[in-house]
């Protein structure tokens, strides 16, 4: 109801739309059971898999303190500009926590999200697109559509596909820059609503946009 007054628009992400509180945070902070015949993940405020009926790790909290930890020494390696050391320690993160978490648990989206920054550091472009997508993907479940971070993550993988274009074969290069534009627009329309079509981060997206669509035109006339 804020966001329509404020903002001028219904926000219908899954966080907003759903009734029950717990059901819409519950992948946000799910375990896998631990039945392994079970295919349920449970959430760590539940004691019990509502399919099975089994008893809940107990140690789910000693595992994230873990995870959480091994994810701020990450941040300090990437902070200190050793990315290579940095981004191992994300994706062990990413290796530990596969099918023992929700794909969208915070954990793993947090570390998935700050994998993109370093991986961008490291113009790793193809690298930096798969994980801005399935980060984006989560973002999409979880987050209101017009919020700044969605915006940033499509910024980021709107220029990496930019850039991966540059240094692409011709016959891929039409396809790439068409990817990256669609990338700029949602980022474009979001900063747009989020913070008005004449702030500089939403004009700067905007050059970016008529820079692309420029080359673009230059591609499909030759």
């Amino acid at each position: 109801a804020q966001l329509q007054v404020k903002k001028g628009f219904q926000c219908e992400c899954v966080r907003c739309t759903s009734a029950d509180l717990k059901q819409r945070d519950e992948p946000i902070c799910s375990w896998r059971c631990t039945d392994s015949s079970c295919i349920q993940y449970v959430a760590s405020f539940s004691r019990h898999c509502r399919k099975c009926g089994s008893d809940s790790d107990a140690n789910w909290g000693q595992y994230i303190l873990q995870w959480r930890a091994q994810h701020q020494n990450a941040l300090v390696l990437m902070n200190q500009g050793n990315y290579s050391k940095s981004k191992s320690e994300f994706e062990q993160i990413l290796k530990a926590t596969e099918g023992r978490l929700h794909e969208e648990h915070m954990v793993r989206f947090e570390a998935r999200h700050a994998l993109v920054d370093v991986l961008q550091a490291m113009k790793d472009y193809k690298g930096t697109i798969h994980q801005a997508r399935l980060a984006l993907k989560c973002m999409k479940q979880h987050l209101p559509t017009y919020h700044t971070s969605v915006a940033s993550l499509n910024r980021i993988l709107g220029h990496s596909l930019r850039d991966l274009a540059g240094k692409s074969p011709p016959s891929e290069q039409v396809d790439l820059r068409k990817d990256a534009v669609k990338a700029l627009r949602r980022a474009e329309k979001v900063l747009a609503v989020a913070y008005g079509a004449e702030h500089p981060e939403t004009v700067k997206l905007q050059i970016d946009l008529k820079e692309l669509k420029e080359l673009l035109v230059s591609d499909n006339s030759s």
